[in-house]
């Protein structure tokens, strides 16, 4: 595998809609491989817990990124243009790192589940 990119967006505007972009770069003979690779790990993420490890090197990461994003302006013009796109007080956002600390690795297997339905559609650019 050359790289991965994973996006999630979750979106209020017009209505509530959420999507995961799970993209990569690999040697084509080992496209199906992880493509089913992909596929197990969302299903396993749906069906089980993640271990107590997987989350806390996950609230350790969040924690070192918001402490770095929030010094910067570009974070804060986007949480002021959400703010009053959405209608969300500002005040929200120093109550995010509690948030995330409070995560249960129950919590995580239902937001798995809203975010990876039955809707998926899946692109792959072959190389001639």
């Amino acid at each position: 595998m050359y790289g991965v990119n994973v996006v999630g967006d979750i979106s209020k505007l017009e209505r509530n809609q959420s999507s995961v972009t799970i993209q990569f770069s690999c040697d084509p003979m080992r496209r199906k491989e992880l493509i089913s690779y992909i596929h197990d790990s969302i299903k396993r993420i749906k069906e089980e817990l993640v271990t107590d490890k997987e989350l806390e090197v996950y609230k350790k990461k969040f924690k070192v990124s918001y402490e770095t994003d929030i010094k910067e302006n570009d974070y804060w013009i986007d949480r002021i243009v959400e703010s009053y796109t959405l209608n969300t007080p500002l005040d929200n956002i120093p109550k995010i790192p509690s948030i995330v600390a409070k995560l249960s690795r129950e919590d995580i297997r239902d937001i798995a589940n809203r975010l990876f339905g039955d809707n998926v559609l899946q692109a792959e650019l072959n190389p001639r």
